[in-house]
């Protein structure tokens, strides 16, 4: 399992007991392609973590911290100006088994960066959904899948 802070390669934590050539390399593909995930989401979520938790779904939204989207949800519609600003952490977790990783993987190796910005915007929006979370963008969502089909 890779486990890694995308902002400071310094945390990264790889182990590699009893790894042959060819899986080491897919792991550390994986690792990167999850930081190019972060890196073109921007703000839209805290942290990209790969995950085998997810059996059939591409990809799911979690938490970190006390903040809930349940909470974020309530504080919005709140008559104070400085509680509609309260945002839950969003860490989108990503099935590293999942095809749809698999494609971002190519993408990202075969050096197409907009196609793999794509593919991570429509996984962190297919989570928010899945959250009950209100797309900001929803006509961008709309274009990116109408783009694949």
């Amino acid at each position: 399992m890779i486990s890694t802070d995308c902002d400071d390669f310094s945390t990264v934590t790889v182990t590699f007991a009893s790894v042959s050539e060819p899986e080491k390399r897919s792991i550390l593909a994986s690792f990167f392609s999850a930081c190019s995930l972060k890196e073109s989401l921007g703000e839209r979520v805290a942290k990209v973590r790969l995950t085998n938790k997810l059996v059939s779904k591409p990809s799911a939204l979690s938490m970190e911290g006390p903040i809930t989207l349940e909470m974020e949800r309530y504080f919005r519609v709140s008559p104070s100006e400085e509680m509609q600003k309260i945002r839950a952490v969003r860490v989108l977790e990503i099935n590293a088994n999942h095809h749809a990783f698999e494609a971002i993987k190519e993408a990202y190796e075969a050096d197409d960066k907009e196609k793999a910005a794509n593919y991570a915007k429509i996984l962190a929006a297919a989570a928010e959904l899945v959250s009950g979370v209100e797309l900001q963008e929803p006509g961008e969502f709309v274009s990116l899948i109408s783009e694949l089909l």
